[in-house]
C-alpha cells in the first residue's frame, strides 16, 4: 500500500486504494456477509480453509489481527485452492477500477471470475492428478507467456541487452 501511495503521490493516478490502504479481503468477506452472503472458504499466504456450512468472519480477523494465519481457524477443513487464485478479488476490483467501472460491476468480474479460475484449476488437477497449486501455477505461467507475446517479449531472448 506504500509503494501505491508513493505512485499517487508521482503522478496523481492509481487504482486500489482503500481508505485505509489493505485488507481488501478482509473489507469485501465483511460487506459480503452483512449483506447476507454466507463465506464458505478464505486464503491467505500461509493457507486456505472452508466450511460448507460458513465461516466466521470476525473471528477469523481476530486470527489475523493476532498474527495468524487463516489455517489456525478451529472449524474449517483444508481447501486446495492457491490464495493467489483464491484471493484475486482485489487486483480485479484494481483492475476494474482502473477501467472506470462502478462498485457493482467491479463484485460481478470478482465473483465470475474467481469461479471461473477456480474450476479451471480444480478441473485441471483432476484430469492430470496433480496438486492444485501446481495446475494453477501452470495457468499463470500460460496467461503471462500469453501476454508476453502480445508485447513480443520472450522468456528466452538473447537479445544484447535483454533484461
Amino acid at each position: 500500500e506504500e509503494c501505491m501511495a508513493w505512485v499517487k503521490d508521482e503522478i496523481g493516478r492509481v487504482v486500489g486504494l482503500p481508505s485505509d490502504f489493505g485488507a481488501v479481503g478482509k473489507h469485501t468477506a465483511r460487506f459480503l456477509t452483512e449483506k447476507g452472503a454466507m463465506l464458505v472458504g478464505v486464503a491467505d499466504s500461509r493457507g486456505t480453509i472452508y466450511n460448507p456450512l460458513g465461516l466466521d468472519v470476525l473471528a477469523l480477523i481476530e486470527l489475523k489481527r493476532a498474527g495468524k494465519s487463516v489455517a489456525d481457524y478451529p472449524d474449517g477443513k483444508k481447501l486446495y485452492v492457491p490464495d493467489f487464485i483464491a484471493s484475486a478479488g482485489g487486483v480485479i476490483c484494481a483492475a476494474m477500477e482502473y477501467q472506470g467501472a462502478d462498485q457493482s460491476a467491479a463484485f460481478e468480474a470478482i465473483v465470475e471470475k474467481l469461479c471461473c479460475n477456480t474450476r479451471l484449476v480444480l478441473e485441471e488437477a483432476v484430469s492430470r492428478g496433480i496438486l492444485p497449486r501446481e495446475a494453477a501455477v501452470d495457468l499463470v505461467v500460460q496467461r503471462l507467456k500469453k501476454s508476453m507475446n502480445y508485447r513480443r517479449w520472450s522468456l528466452f531472448s538473447s537479445a544484447p541487452g535483454f533484461v
